[in-house]
């Protein structure tokens, strides 16, 4: 019992972070040294909450069809 309180202390603590990333293309090696690889170490220090942002991504003229492809692949 001693433990999962402690645990629940940590949590208190933590700060929390949102963020999210936008469906614009497909995943790229600037994607994930820029934002991803971050979200993955943030996890370890914060409470996190990441979500894809597809409602911002239809404020620019896209092919719907690639946009929906885009959603599912991250």
């Amino acid at each position: 019992m001693v433990f999962f309180m402690n645990k629940i202390d940590e949590v208190k603590k933590m700060k929390t972070i949102f963020s999210g990333i936008q469906p614009s293309g497909t995943l790229t090696l600037g994607n994930y040294l820029g934002a991803m690889k971050h979200f993955v170490d943030l996890q370890e220090d914060h409470k996190c909450y990441f979500c894809i942002v597809d409602e911002h991504a239809i404020t620019v003229p896209q092919d719907r069809l690639k946009l929906r492809d885009n959603i599912k692949s991250l």
